[in-house]
């Protein structure tokens, strides 16, 4: 939503069209915006075989002033996706592509969130694959920043443990204008959830979580509150493997001018674990699927 009430949403479309017969379907790059005060949605972005978009932020004012969408889009050639932001400077009329990302031809990245600091700062995280000496590939958590609106980029953030893979998925900021990321890093074949913050003015690591010793768990949104209290949402397998849905939380700064802290829980969420089932689908989503 931007200052003025006007809501963006992001995703995919489908349209078939039927010639002398025969059936086509292409997917369409989307972003739709429901203006204030308005009850429906408009199209205001379509790219036919576009990609997916995963994540949206508005900046309202200033040099850096636009609606940001993330995701990634498939090359016309090479068949790996791209990590790819587009930009409107003018409401949703026309659009731009200002970041299209890979570590080398024919290696997959994907963007999945965006979101920008008090100062205009653009931050877009996700993952690519790296290629190392020639021979081994890394899945690194990544962060890229621009401070231009989008002109330019570089990687704030490039992420891994002692494993290959590590995906960030979420972004957001605290009340003091620091940026959280959450996201997955494998360690010993095991999935951790992860949120790294970069308080202080580097990126450090200030939770990782498993619900239970050797099992997955994976971070994959983050929000802040009024008061400035954290939270990072997942999911995680308990150690008689049943999967639960975890929110998580920490205290933040309250203020701008507060000191940040992520030491201590907030006690807004009880610690009873929802115990009922859930139908787990993506924990070995994105080993299955990069390979």
């Amino acid at each position: 939503m931007d200052a003025a009430g006007d809501v963006y949403a992001v995703g995919t479309a489908n349209l078939t069209t039927t010639t002398k017969g025969k059936s086509t379907t292409q997917s369409y790059w989307t972003v739709r915006e429901q203006i204030a005060g308005q009850s429906g949605f408009t199209t205001v972005d379509s790219v036919a075989n576009g990609g997916t978009p995963n994540g949206v932020t508005v900046i309202g004012s200033g040099a850096n002033a636009g609606i940001y969408v993330a995701g990634q889009a498939q090359k016309v050639s090479g068949g790996q996706e791209d990590w790819v932001v587009r930009k409107s400077g003018n409401g949703g009329s026309t659009w731009s592509t200002v970041d299209d990302f890979e570590y080398g031809s024919g290696l997959h990245s994907e963007a999945e969130a965006v979101t920008a600091d008090p100062a205009g700062n653009l931050y877009v995280v996700g993952w690519g694959v790296k290629a190392i000496s020639g021979s081994t590939d890394t899945y690194d958590w990544l962060v890229r920043k621009s401070a231009d609106g989008g002109a330019t980029w570089t990687i704030n953030d490039d992420y891994h443990v002692s494993s290959n893979y590590a995906e960030a998925y979420a972004a957001g900021v605290d009340l003091a204008g620091n940026e959280y990321v959450v996201g997955q890093a494998e360690e010993s074949s095991i999935w951790h959830s992860i949120v790294r913050t970069n308080t202080g003015g580097a990126w450090t690591t200030v939770d990782d979580f498993q619900l239970a010793a050797g099992k997955t768990s994976i971070g994959r949104a983050f929000t802040v509150d009024s008061s400035g209290n954290l939270y990072d949402g997942g999911d995680a397998v308990d150690g008689s493997n049943t999967a639960h849905w975890i929110i998580r939380s920490a205290s933040g700064p309250a203020t701008a001018s507060s000191a940040a802290s992520v030491s201590s829980e907030a006690a807004v969420f009880f610690s009873t674990l929802i115990t009922s089932p859930i139908e787990q689908t993506d924990v070995v989503h994105h080993r299955k699927r990069h390979g």
